[in-house]
């Protein structure tokens, strides 16, 4: 603002002292002819646009480079995306025809305490059998009370296939299941998730639970979107590793209910991000 003005004062000065010379040429015996008076004129109105235009485009502030996009298997990302498997964490996966006991003598040794390192992260698959055998509702509840004192991170619902269905975070996964009368709630998030065959479409839910913006049942809705109301992902809500972080945050405020994604790599999941990571990230890089 103060150079605008002080391009105003230039202009007005400049124009008084044109106007005085003129005025005050007779009179010390210059005569100035009638034709350089126009043709001044006009040069000093071109030269006045001429500093107009140069002050405008001067003071337009630079445009900044369009960034690169930020690729979701590239740092700074990868710091963002809590990995399933690595040197820390501990793979566990479980059917329904184990037993507690096989399940966790499997893994006893990657669980052991290690001198002066911190607890591994456990990952707990939870892989539909392949002969059509449900999950014991029992047998969930007391694994989860026997991982309750350990660090289960993730909880991962897969098909019978090695399918995606689902994700749900590891501590909320020990509030909800892992205490007296869960039973309930480890049928509705888990064992019913579990049931469906690959090759039956879903089923449909009721209209409460799955309608469009018309307010209309949807035909073929995704039952596992359950998943969000405990702080969970859908078999829907994942983003490919090589895909970058826009995309994924324009998924995010195309779906408000999303609580992140589960990054997949050639169909295979390997990390999830949270929302909240996922725009501290975009933050992060402009």
């Amino acid at each position: 603002m103060a150079r605008r003005w002080l391009a105003a004062l230039i202009g007005v000065c400049a124009g008084a002292l044109a106007f005085g010379g003129y005025i005050f040429a007779p009179r010390a015996g210059i005569h100035i002819s009638p034709d350089v008076v126009v043709a001044a004129g006009a040069a000093l109105a071109f030269a006045a646009a001429v500093a107009v235009f140069s002050l405008v485009v001067i003071d337009r502030p630079a445009t900044a480079g369009a960034k690169s996009p930020i690729w979701l298997n590239e740092a700074p990302a990868t710091e963002y995306i809590a990995h399933f498997r690595g040197a820390n964490a501990t793979a566990m996966d479980a059917t329904p025809e184990m037993s507690l006991a096989q399940i966790m003598a499997r893994y006893q040794d990657d669980m052991a305490p290690r001198d002066g390192k911190p607890m591994r992260a456990i990952t707990l698959t939870l892989r539909a059998s392949p002969t059509h055998k449900g999950f014991s509702t029992v047998l969930l509840q007391q694994l989860f009370l026997a991982l309750k004192p350990l660090s289960l991170q993730h909880v991962l619902l897969v098909s019978r296939r090695g399918q995606f269905i689902g994700y749900i975070p590891g501590k909320r996964a020990i509030v909800e299941f892992a205490g007296d009368r869960t039973d309930e709630k480890i049928g509705k998030y888990i064992v019913k998730l579990l049931e469906r065959r690959d090759d039956e479409p879903p089923k449909q839910m009721d209209i409460r639970q799955a309608t469009d913006t018309d307010g209309k049942p949807q035909k073929n809705p995704d039952r596992t979107t359950i998943l969000r109301e405990i702080g969970g992902a859908a078999g829907q809500d994942t983003i490919a590793d090589n895909d970058d972080s826009r995309h994924a945050e324009a998924k995010v405020w195309a779906d408000e209910s999303v609580h992140g994604f589960v990054v997949h790599s050639h169909l295979k999941p390997t990390g999830y991000i949270s929302k909240a990571d996922l725009l501290r990230l975009n933050v992060r890089w402009p």
